[in-house]
């Protein structure tokens, strides 16, 4: 079905592909671009005025979205830009390691963030909704980062 040299001959007539390319750079950036402002935003200006345990989960989200952004979106247009991979094999590894670490902390830190909510409009002054304060979000959240690896 395939040549042989199916591979050699797919490398020798890779050309740069400039829309994927321009297209990951501007996802790349405006990732960088927003995360880095809810960062600062609810870190140093604490310029969101929800829940505390609401803002210590955003604040995660924002973590891993960068770091999805720098492992993920950054190789790509690169390698798109270029035409090829010239990274090196330690990056490839990263990249594939990073893409399918986050893909599963960024969903369940938004179930986490959904679930709060609900317990804190559903249970309103109950001991659980008061137990949701920011430490506690930190910890769950670093038992979502923990719980992908081997």
């Amino acid at each position: 079905m395939f040549p042989k040299n199916f591979t050699a001959k797919c490398s020798e007539v890779m050309t740069p592909d400039y829309p994927w390319g321009i297209y990951y750079s501007l996802v790349l950036f405006l990732s960088l671009l927003g995360d880095s402002t809810i960062l600062v935003a609810s870190i140093k200006y604490k310029a969101i005025k929800i829940h505390g345990f609401l803002v210590a989960i955003i604040e995660q989200v924002a973590v891993c979205d960068i770091l999805t952004a720098l492992s993920w979106f950054l190789p790509s247009a690169t390698s798109f830009l270029i035409g090829d991979w010239v990274l090196g094999s330690h990056v490839g590894f990263i990249t594939a390691l990073m893409g399918k670490y986050t893909v599963f902390i960024t969903p369940a830190m938004i179930s986490l963030m959904t679930t709060s909510k609900a317990i804190k409009l559903k249970f309103p002054g109950s001991a659980m909704s008061k137990w949701l304060t920011p430490k506690a979000a930190h910890f769950l959240c670093f038992l979502i980062w923990l719980h992908p690896l081997p």
